[in-house]
């Protein structure tokens, strides 16, 4: 096994360097901006390694077609922001449909489930805000552009601070902040929402 030790002190303007070769020790001094470039050096590729390979993505594909794809995400935690504070909370389960073109996406419509039961399943409208009273987010402002995949650029406008400041999907409207103080210790129950708009089937041919 190799390994590099590296010293750096306020008494010695280098850097210290030991090689350990299988037992064999090697000392080597080098400038502050040599050692600098060559861990930028190294850094650069390791990250293009990682990024030569294939991203996991940890949803669960329901339906594609061209330019659309629908996909699940079971309840997890999540932290929401809204007016500039960060909340924790149990974000509810979700099923995406997604629209996009090769360079952004450009609708996101998000439901709720229950129990999931395949085609069967009875879908509910999303219960978080900015939804325009429909199963229709709106993304507002939020980086629509594709960089990596559009998974990613989905977390990314869902990770984006809420503005609007009440939750129109419940059944009985509430303000964003009691929501969100909620979900922080409650998890959604079927008596918080509305009636279900159609089942899973009804989306996918």
């Amino acid at each position: 096994m190799t390994q590099l030790i590296c010293r750096i002190s306020n008494t010695n303007p280098d850097v210290e360097i030991l090689k350990v070769d299988h037992g064999k020790e090697i000392w080597k001094s080098v400038s502050v901006d040599t050692f600098a470039r060559k861990i930028e050096k190294y850094a650069y590729k390791k990250d293009k390694h990682i990024k030569d390979k294939p991203k996991l993505v940890n949803v669960e594909i329901i339906a594609m077609s061209d330019n659309q794809v629908m996909y699940r995400q079971p309840e997890h935690k999540r932290i929401v922001t809204f007016q500039g504070k960060a909340y924790t909370i149990n974000f509810p389960n979700a099923i995406y449909h997604v629209k996009y073109t090769s360079e952004k996406v450009t609708s996101i419509s998000m439901y709720t489930y229950m129990q999931y039961r395949g085609i069967e399943t009875k879908l509910y409208r999303f219960p978080m805000p900015n939804m325009t009273m429909s199963e229709n987010m709106c993304i507002g402002t939020a980086d629509r552009k594709i960089k990596t995949d559009v998974f990613e650029t989905v977390e990314s406008i869902v990770d984006s601070q809420y503005t609007h400041d009440s939750v129109d999907n419940l059944r009985k409207k509430m303000s964003t902040i009691k929501w969100f103080r909620h979900l922080k210790n409650n998890h959604l129950q079927r008596s918080d929402l509305k009636e279900a708009i159609c089942n899973l089937k009804d989306l996918v041919r």
